[in-house]
């Protein structure tokens, strides 16, 4: 799961003080093991990638992803 917040920020666990990860340059921090992900949605917003289907385009909104669609795979006739 991905969390989104401040760039360069490391992230510890406050009971043994070892280092959880670091959020790289653009914010993003992926967390795989399952016993922290509960924790760090509680302190982190999660953020969610939107695939275009047809294109493989990648997205940081719904409402981009429905923009691209509108604009680049319009199949109106």
């Amino acid at each position: 799961m991905k969390f989104k917040y401040k760039p360069n920020v490391a992230v510890t666990d406050r009971k043994t003080h070892k280092l959880i990860g670091v959020f790289d340059e653009h914010g993003i921090l992926e967390c795989n093991d399952p016993r922290l992900i509960p924790r760090l949605k509680s302190k982190f917003p999660v953020f969610e990638e939107y695939v275009c289907r047809k294109c493989g385009g990648t997205f940081d909104s719904k409402g981009l992803l429905l923009a691209h669609h509108r604009k680049v795979h319009n199949d109106s006739k």
